[in-house]
């Protein structure tokens, strides 16, 4: 085998090589873009769901419960997918969960206090200001 020869095939060996590992943190940059938008995606929503539920109760409407069961839910399932996409901050997770379970509380409870509400709102805005 010649020089040449050998030299061709290294060269394309490594460009092979270069090839994968460009592929390899192009795969792994796209992995964490999508998992951040997760994350952005489950404070949004849990926001979403949490507020628009406590604005419902703060204004005195009458809320059917299939209405607020699905408001509930949907904090309960962003809250729930915000723990396992942002596993590094269990802390706010967990409160993400409990503002979801006062809201089943408030919305199975025939009066509603409006410090009560004011708190549960101010603790949502926080966690989404704090993502």
């Amino acid at each position: 085998m010649s020089l040449e020869v050998l030299i061709f095939l290294l060269g394309q060996l490594s460009a092979v090589a270069l090839q994968l590992l460009v592929s390899r943190l192009a795969l792994r940059r796209e992995q964490r873009k999508e998992a951040w938008i997760r994350r952005l995606n489950s404070y949004e929503n849990f926001y979403r769901a949490s507020t628009q539920l406590i604005d419902l109760f703060q204004a005195n409407v009458e809320v059917p419960q299939s209405s607020a069961w699905e408001s509930i839910a949907d904090a309960r399932k962003a809250a729930y997918d915000a723990s396992s996409y942002d596993p590094g901050n269990p802390g706010r997770t967990a409160r993400m969960r409990e503002v979801s379970l006062d809201l089943v509380r408030l919305s199975q409870a025939e009066q509603r206090s409006t410090d009560t509400l004011d708190r549960l709102r101010n603790e949502a805005e926080q966690i989404r200001t704090s993502f």
